[in-house]
């Protein structure tokens, strides 16, 4: 047992001996105080010679619009730069088209809050639901749900519909 416990401790020792070395040998990553001053110094001196903020990003497009095919980058950084224009508000009759694109095959009170079944998807109230029409897809939040029928919003404008179960013949 003498031997092992000798043996260990040689062990650590050159081991120790090694990383004691190899460390001495590494420089620092923290700059001394002197060296830090000059680094700021010249960089205070670049940022005052520049005129303006410098725009990182560009004119690319804002990744969370909803991308028209007809529409290019350039015209989608344009409308994304003019803050004014409020965005173009759905049509009752592109409502209507969405609503025929959503097919409930029924409700059910869980818990206190009404659910929507469409699909495989049970949604509450406020959640989103996504829409394919002609290419595109579409996202409405989902509003005021009862037992015969619904609301969905896209924008600013609201769609009621009637739930209409498929009858079994």
């Amino acid at each position: 047992m003498n031997l092992r416990a000798s043996i260990n401790f040689l062990l650590l020792f050159a081991l120790s001996s090694v990383l004691n070395v190899t460390a001495r040998g590494q420089e620092t990553a923290i700059t001394p105080p002197n060296q830090r001053e000059i680094s700021l110094s010249q960089a205070k001196k670049i940022m005052s010679e520049r005129s303006g903020i410098v725009n990182l990003a560009g004119n690319s497009a804002n990744p969370f619009i909803l991308i028209d095919n007809s529409q290019s980058a350039t015209d989608l950084a344009s409308a994304d730069s003019s803050k004014d224009s409020a965005p173009p508000e759905p049509k009752v009759d592109l409502l209507a088209q969405i609503s025929t694109q959503i097919r409930p095959s029924g409700t059910m009170n869980l818990g206190g809050s009404q659910i929507i079944i469409i699909g495989q998807k049970k949604l509450k109230n406020n959640q989103v639901y996504i829409v394919a029409l002609d290419g595109k897809e579409y996202q409405v939040i989902i509003k005021n749900i009862t037992s015969n029928s619904f609301t969905f919003q896209l924008g600013d404008k609201e769609f009621t519909r009637p739930i209409v179960l498929p009858t079994n013949k």
